[in-house]
């Protein structure tokens, strides 16, 4: 028998209550204890913390690669108007010392022609 601390009044006779849960583990092992319980009613907050827990690790996964995205576009847009404006500085630059080889060649010849 199991002994209970809880007492009622029954027909004007005081009467021992006996818990279910005690009357459950007296004729029950812990293995078929574990078997009969409703797992699905007591990991329903659980599994409900652990969703939302990943939905938001998702959405910040996603928010961090749009960012990540963005900010390479950003550096490939920078490098593009970098390099165009080498070129344009290089095909400026090349003009002028082309001019200059042309012109010191002009000279050479003519220099040539008079000696």
């Amino acid at each position: 028998q199991t002994q209970s601390d809880y007492w009622t009044m029954l027909a004007d006779k005081p009467q021992r209550l006996v818990r279910c849960m005690d009357l459950w583990l007296q004729h029950l092992t812990p293995e078929e204890d574990c078997a009969l319980k409703d797992l699905e009613k007591e990991w329903v907050e659980d599994e409900q913390m652990w969703r939302d827990t990943w939905r938001k690790e998702q959405k910040k996964n996603k928010e961090a690669e749009k960012l990540r995205k963005q900010e390479e576009e950003e550096k490939k847009k920078k490098k593009k108007e970098e390099g165009s404006k080498e070129s344009k500085d290089d095909k400026s630059k090349g003009g002028t010392e082309d001019e200059e080889k042309a012109s010191g060649a002009l000279e050479e010849k003519a220099s040539g022609a008079d000696a």
